[in-house]
């Protein structure tokens, strides 16, 4: 019928033809572009426009001057291919009436006319609903807009884009921005799949963000309590913050001479930004003046966006923060170049990108073809300049500058800066490079493949993670977000509004993306997409109370004391003193410098974690989440998460209230218990300890800076404390417990899971009991367990029998007096984390740092900590050897296998029964070689 009525349409002539009033007075309606052409080139019967379409009866020809054969033709088909019974289906009746409505901008008929055919169960094709959704939104009616979006959502097939275009362009306030954000949402949960539809919907959601920032900055009265904006705000604030900083300590430094207030790491860095910023202000002087250099001309366009300042800041915040945590994970501390200059370059245009936010008038054709002939301008020497400004633009606008452009523009500013990046020898006054290039071996030897990598100078290193003024600001900044995020759709895409995030935290492992990009993670997303959607928030009078412990001075409930300990000074020399005194008034200064540079790292720390507490006060928030390569999910926020340190997690509640109902009292209890420390008891052993220590309880609750402060015997004092609150207000609650609103996580945990997969894989029946696999009158404590075995094996040491082979008789005599030492200090806490991450592949040398950490802090002596680390190590491991000989078996084998598998050249690779591809990088690496 369509196709019949486009041949007939271009052959009737203008003012020869009317619609004769059918059954229902209505004109003939064809559908999309035909209907505009008869509604200009038809004449109509009266309100023939607001009428209800009906079958066709007849085509009359006005009298006029003559009459034309073929078009009477043409109408005596028509009228015999559109009978009443079979050309125009009920369904297709109400579409043309709704299309006729719209087209006569008649929006309360074709909103009638859609609520009648709902009614009657009629079927509206999508387009339709689209165009309903548009004139609707158009004519300023968002609410009625929306309630037709949300009924076609229900039935379509794909995302209503036009329909979501046209209601961002009603958007005017920041409730209207948050409720249009919400809807995109759940739009992008329904359509997670990377097709083209779903690519027209991400950029509708971009002119959405242009349109926010657009009424931020013209009218912010209107978005002042919009989430929407706060949350863009906090992200793209991040680089502009930097920069601020390192200006005005450059100021300090030049014009006030306060080079003194700075220890040498951040003097060191402020040295490398002056230097970074003049050579990337003479590279884009060189683009603009097209000065030749090696692929300039594809880099060039994407670098002149953005101010020196800003790219000096990226490159070298980003090269800095990647190696100092490469440093602490890896052997060698390297990073593949190329990983390293991709996430640069991602940086940069997530920092560009926000440029063309502020951009709202975007009119970018996003046409590659011009891209290409503008970029072959430039290389012509033809209209230069403007070709180059051409390109400029373009980048600003491009939403993906794709993998190669990347790595290219993050290879350019890492060479800059490690060109002006140098230490100096204060012993020679000789300068160094503080990053040096190298050559690693990329398949364990099987062939000459090679890769570069990029090492920091480890004297350069040594000054930077010593001074917590540069520490605390080389961390990504990825706040928590107070709207929800974006759902995950691909493994670059969700998370943020901006920053840029991945799927997985590859370390930058090419196989693990490769990977990634032909797998199905459909249920990865569901799960992360429901983790990222749970709304907390800071619970105020926790934040007050907090605070005002730490405005106090600090020191208890887990925190950090405000005050260094005093130093002690060096004995004179020309004084009569032994030279044992002198060592133990030497080894004592350093302790106390060691503790006070802690102290300075942890007291950053937790002021960067209460800053963005104190930022979230009163919105409610959420924590976008990712996985690491094994598929371990973590909230991608690093400072203050809920999975963070003790006092975070006494911070966070979830923002909606629940009732307790019948067995949510019972639980709290439970969960209190178990904060206090009392989770190897039974379940009614727990609820007894709660119900005597009722009284504690609520004078905690009441009174917890000034009482008897029950809450700092915990394990974990700040949700302990928290907790307490709680079960107070329920206990105390007029309509009864079971009533009360609680907005409490009650936390819910394994014995040892790793050692639990270990026993199940291997049908352990002794590990299994040992870890709560098997049915057991009270939980057992696998922590425990160890700490008894070494404690015996250390008073038999300490008793004269050597149960170990090996060691000489002086190192029997001095693991005797050592153990001697450390008997009281032997307990549960001391070995706990080193079997958690026995599981995980902790090595000798990790286990004894875990080991000496608690011993420091037990106060055991500082002169003999290293020695009784190594001994305690040892004796740990073996321990856990013994006590789960199954596990051992199966950590060899599969140990065995990873090494069998890396001798030929190929990762260990497996995949989850989600989906998800796991790839480890195992392979045998081969010494380095330096280039640089």
């Amino acid at each position: 019928m369509r196709r019949f009525c486009a041949r007939l349409i271009p052959r009737l002539r203008p003012r020869t033809l009317m619609a004769r009033s059918f059954q229902d007075e209505a004109p003939l309606s064809l559908g999309g572009h035909h209907d505009e052409l008869f509604e200009s080139e038809l004449l109509l019967d009266g309100d023939a426009a607001s009428s209800s379409p009906g079958p066709l009866s007849s085509l009359m020809p006005v009298t006029d001057t003559e009459d034309n054969p073929e078009d009477e033709e043409l109408i005596s088909e028509l009228q015999s291919n559109c009978s009443l019974e079979e050309s125009v289906p009920g369904p297709c009746e109400a579409e043309a009436r709704i299309s006729n409505a719209l087209h006569g901008y008649q929006i309360t008929r074709a909103l009638e006319l859609w609520r009648q055919a709902l009614e009657d169960g009629d079927t509206i094709s999508q387009d339709v609903m689209s165009q309903l959704v548009v004139y609707t939104a158009d004519a300023s009616r968002v609410d009625e807009a929306i309630e037709v979006l949300l009924s076609a959502r229900e039935r379509a097939k794909w995302p209503l884009t036009s329909g979501y275009d046209a209601l961002v362009r009603q958007v005017e306030n920041g409730a209207e921005a948050d409720r249009l954000y919400g809807l995109m949402i759940e739009e992008m949960e329904l359509n997670g799949t990377p097709t083209k539809r779903h690519n027209r919907l991400m950029g509708v959601f971009k002119h959405l963000l242009r349109r926010v920032n657009w009424l931020g900055e013209t009218k912010p009265d209107a978005m002042e309590d919009c989430r929407l904006y706060f949350q863009l705000e906090a992200e793209i604030s991040a680089v502009d913050e930097a920069v601020a900083e390192y200006e005005q300590v450059r100021e300090n430094m030049e014009a006030l001479g306060k080079s003194a207030e700075y220890g040498p790491g951040k003097l060191l860095v402020q040295r490398w930004y002056s230097k970074v910023v003049n050579a990337v202000r003479e590279e884009q002087r060189a683009i603009a003046a097209g000065a030749r250099g090696v692929d300039r001309s594809v880099y060039g366009p994407f670098l002149q966006n953005l101010k020196p300042e800003h790219l000096a800041v990226i490159a070298l915040n980003s090269m800095m923060e990647l190696l100092l945590k490469s440093s602490k994970q890896e052997t060698d501390g390297s990073v593949k170049f190329n990983a390293m200059a991709t996430k640069i370059g991602a940086i940069v245009q997530a920092e560009t990108n926000y440029l063309s936010l502020k951009e709202f008038h975007w009119k970018s054709s996003g046409n590659k073809k011009e891209f290409t002939q503008a970029m072959k301008q430039v290389e012509r020497n033809k209209s230069r300049e403007r070709a180059l400004q051409a390109m400029v633009f373009q980048a600003r606008q491009d939403p993906d500058w794709g993998q190669r452009i990347h790595a290219k523009v993050g290879a350019v500013l890492m060479d800059i800066v490690m060109e002006q990046s140098t230490g100096e020898d204060t012993s020679t006054g000789d300068s160094y490079p503080a990053f040096s290039h190298q050559l690693a071996n990329m398949d364990g030897g099987v062939t000459v493949k090679r890769h570069g990598t990029i090492k920091i100078d480890s004297r350069v290193k040594d000054k930077i993670q010593h001074d917590h003024q540069v520490m605390s600001k080389l961390h990504p900044k990825s706040p928590a977000m107070v709207c929800q995020p974006q759902p995950w759709s691909g493994s670059k895409s969700g998370g943020y509004l901006q920053l840029p995030c991945s799927l997985m935290r590859t370390k930058g492992l090419q196989a693990q993306s490769d990977a990634l990009r032909i797998a199905d993670l459909s249920q990865v997303y569901r799960a992360l997409n429901s983790l990222s959607a749970v709304q907390w928030r800071v619970d105020p009078q926790q934040f007050q109370l907090l605070k005002q412990v730490v405005e106090s001075g600090g020191g208890y409930g887990g925190l950090p004391s405000m005050q260094d300990e005093v130093v002690p000074e060096l004995l004179p020399k020309h004084e009569d003193h032994d030279t044992q005194q002198r060592a133990f008034r030497y080894r004592h200064r350093a302790r106390v410098l060691r503790e006070n540079a802690n102290l300075h790292s942890l007291r950053s720390d937790l002021k960067l974690k209460m800053e963005s507490a104190e930022r979230l006060l009163g919105h409610g928030i959420y924590f976008p989440h990712n996985v690491d390569f094994r598929g371990r999910a973590y909230p991608i926020p690093p400072h203050f998460n809920h999975l963070g340190a003790d006092f975070c997690r006494g911070l966070l509640t979830f923002n909606q209230p629940k009732p307790l109902g019948k067995e949510g009292l019972y639980w709290l209890k439970v969960h209190l218990a178990n904060l206090h420390g009392e989770d190897k008891r039974t379940f009614d052993g727990r609820l007894d300890f709660i119900e005597d220590s009722m009284l504690d309880i609520m004078d905690s609750a009441d009174n917890p800076l000034t009482g008897r402060q029950w809450w700092l015997e915990a394990d974990e004092p700040w949700q302990c404390l928290l907790t307490a609150r709680e079960l107070t207000k329920a206990v105390r609650c007029s309509e009864g417990a079971e009533m009360f609103g609680s907005r409490l996580p009650v936390h819910q945990d394994g014995s040892c899971n790793g050692l639990q997969h270990y026993a199940a894989l291997g049908r352990d029946s002794v590990g299994a009991s040992q870890v709560d696999l098997l049915p057991m009158d009270i939980p057992q404590d696998v922590y425990s367990g160890v700490m008894e075995l070494v404690k015996q094996e250390v008073i038999q040491i300490a008793g004269g029998k050597y149960t170990r082979a090996g060691g000489g008789t002086e190192q029997q005599q001095f693991e005797q007096m050592l153990s001697k030492k450390l008997i009281p200090f032997v307990d549960r806490k001391l070995v706990k984390q080193t079997v958690m991450t026995s599981v995980y592949g902790v090595t000798f040398v990790g286990a004894r740092e875990q080991i000496g950490n608690r011993l420091r802090e037990k106060g055991f002596d500082e002169d003999d900590t290293y020695r009784a680390s190594m001994f305690l190590a040892k004796l740990t491991l073996t321990s856990i050897g013994q006590k789960f000989v199954g596990a051992d078996k199966i950590k060899v084998w599969l140990g065995d296998c990873a090494a069998n598998i890396a001798r030929t050249g190929q990762d260990v690779a497996w995949v989850t029964p989600l989906g998800l591809p796991a790839v480890s990088y195992t392979h045998l690496t081969l010494p380095t070689k330096r280039i640089v």
